[in-house]
């Protein structure tokens, strides 16, 4: 089962950009001075078999996982979640047996963050 982070309403502009190579996309969602994100997805086409998932978001400070990424087939089936802390430092998490498809790759925060870095490798 899996659980649903709700997004705030008060999510403000941000700068984004997507970057990498085919096989190494990344992006980076920036908030604007005074405003936060609470959500980044970056969208990349994966051959199939495994796959790293490279996350990073600022913000947080308590002991709940208060942030999760998600990879995301084009039809919208989830293959790999994963919640953790923002308090964290960067993470990077293996998912394997990805069958090749259009993905999306998705971080949602619970609480105000600045930015969020996204990054799959394969």
């Amino acid at each position: 089962m899996f659980a649903i982070l709700l997004s705030m309403a008060l999510a403000a502009p941000a700068s984004a950009s997507q970057t990498g190579t085919l096989a190494n996309p990344t992006k980076r969602c920036q908030a604007e001075p005074g405003h936060v994100v609470l959500t980044c997805v970056m969208w990349f086409y994966f051959p199939g078999g495994t796959i790293s998932i490279d996350v990073d978001a600022d913000g947080g400070g308590g002991n709940l996982n208060d942030a999760r990424w998600l990879l995301m087939q084009r039809n919208s089936f989830r293959t790999c979640e994963v919640f953790y802390k923002l308090k964290d430092p960067a993470g990077s998490w293996i998912c394997h047996n990805v069958p090749a498809d259009n993905y999306s790759l998705r971080n949602e925060a619970g609480t105000a963050t600045t930015f969020h870095q996204l990054g799959a490798r394969w």
